[in-house]
């Protein structure tokens, strides 16, 4: 694993590219469990949370 790369490593045009591969590959809307959760942006964790929790919200009232 010599060739490892820490995410923040890459250079952000590159990193856009990866992320635009591994969506495609996974089809829109699908977030994998393989993702390093240090890969993902704080801004997109706290709308995956704040998704999370409305759909918990949406739950709670049925």
């Amino acid at each position: 694993m010599s060739n490892y790369v820490h995410p923040s490593e890459i250079p952000e045009d590159i990193r856009q590219e990866l992320e635009q591969k591994r969506r495609q590959k996974l089809g829109q809307g699908s977030v994998s469990q393989t993702v390093d959760p240090s890969e993902i942006p704080p801004e997109v964790l706290e709308m995956l949370k704040a998704q999370r929790r409305q759909h918990l919200i949406q739950q709670l009232k049925r």
